[in-house]
């Protein structure tokens, strides 16, 4: 019964792999980098050569580049150089909300180079009081 459930899970790993390799081959180089040469040559002719360990390897590695490299537009948050744009009504939600779940007091600043809200730690300068 292990062996079967095996085959299947390799089977479906190496479909998995192989969608990666032909949606992004940009990341082929970073996909390949911790590995050895001949998995990637073994690979790039054909994934059914690779055993479960480095199908299993590869696929991991592949899930961390599409959860760091690739950039995912729909759930990106506008943003001004690095900080997230917020109006006033939702920076307010998102301070309190950290609030609650104990990373600290933020305190929200209207940006003028944007016309929106950011969040910092930081207190304010004329404030005798630590924001974290």
């Amino acid at each position: 019964m292990d062996a079967l459930k095996g085959k299947q899970q390799l089977a479906a790993n190496q479909k998995r792999l192989q969608a990666f390799i032909q949606e992004r081959p940009d990341l082929l180089d970073e996909l390949f980098c911790f590995t050895d040469p001949e998995v990637r040559q073994k690979a790039l002719v054909s994934i059914k050569h690779l055993d479960l360990r480095a199908v299993t390897l590869l696929l991991d590695r592949a899930t961390y580049l599409s959860k760091t490299r690739i950039v995912h537009v729909a759930n990106e948050m506008p943003r001004c150089g690095t900080k997230v744009i917020y109006d006033e009504r939702g920076a307010h939600r998102k301070a309190d909300r950290i609030w609650t779940t104990g990373r600290g007091r933020m305190r929200v600043y209207a940006c003028p180079h944007c016309q929106g809200f950011h969040l910092t730690h930081k207190a304010h300068k004329d404030d005798d009081q630590q924001a974290a």
